[in-house]
């Protein structure tokens, strides 16, 4: 989890992050039954959302 990618030292600038508006995001694997990574959910909104209890 990301609370505010424009905080963030390695996101800051980001293109992904400045081109799509991305402010906070989180994100987790779907892993399959026998513990591969199948994919990854995620989810992002276009602002900033403080601490947010993150690290």
């Amino acid at each position: 989890m990301v609370a505010d990618t424009r905080a963030d030292p390695h996101l800051t600038g980001h293109r992904d992050v400045t081109e799509r508006g991305i402010g906070s995001y989180v994100s987790a694997p779907i892993v399959d039954g026998e513990g591969k990574v199948y994919g990854i959910l995620c989810g992002t909104v276009p602002t900033g959302h403080g601490d947010c209890g993150s690290p």
